[in-house]
């Protein structure tokens, strides 16, 4: 609302008769009218910003709805969902990871992978063993532990000077800080990256969550 438009509906009002009779002099009841329609104007111009904003503020949040749809993958576990897709292997992914949060590792590997017994050494923590030793829940020594890799990097070689050893302990892991897990059952079908001599006992791949 312009300021002419004011002046002229202030003109218009005065036009009413009051002790002074003016036309330029307006009376109490034009002059309250006056300040009404020029706070209402103000009023306005003061909410004009907020209402035009309200459009540009849906639209980012379509956008920002939109993008949390991708959700960042890593490198490695790019590299896992590519292994995963061949049929090579065994695999349990975020997904399952995530739902077993709170139970022992060991028994996610156990429910999920064939060929794999996880030796419970009680206090002492779990094992991965290949399960071609072992009859039930009995285990021929040496034990043939599985080789581990965490992350890409081999903590665990199961050379045979090692197979009876107790390889690596699988208490100290949480399902819900693993993003994956890959089990090969022997030579065939491991990555060119993790071949090696001592892989007749199975290798574990371990993958940590991205934070």
């Amino acid at each position: 609302m312009t300021g002419a438009f004011v002046k002229k509906r202030l003109l218009v009002s005065a036009g009413a008769s009051g002790p002074f009779d003016h036309p330029a002099r307006p009376g109490p009841a034009a002059m309250t009218t006056s300040a009404a329609i020029v706070r209402r104007t103000a009023f306005m111009l003061m909410l004009a910003p907020v209402l035009f904003a309200r459009p540009a503020v849906a639209q980012s949040s379509q956008v920002s709805l939109a993008d949390a749809g991708h959700r960042f993958m890593s490198p490695n576990m790019e590299a896992f969902e590519a292994r995963r897709k061949t049929g090579m292997g065994q695999f349990i992914p975020d997904s399952t990871l995530r739902a077993a949060s709170g139970s022992r590792l060991s028994y996610v590997l156990a429910q999920h992978l064939n060929g794999i017994v996880v030796g419970n050494g009680g206090p002492d923590g779990d094992f991965p063993i290949s399960s071609r030793v072992c009859n039930g829940l009995a285990c021929s020594a040496p034990r043939c532990y599985a080789r581990i890799y965490i992350d890409g990097m081999e903590v665990f070689d199961g050379t045979p000077q090692q197979r009876n050893a107790a390889g690596v302990d699988l208490s100290r892991f949480k399902p819900e800080d693993l993003s994956g897990v890959e089990y090969y059952g022997g030579p065939a079908g491991v990555p060119a990256r993790y071949a090696g001599l001592n892989s007749d006992c199975g290798t574990l791949l371990f993958w940590s969550r991205d934070r």
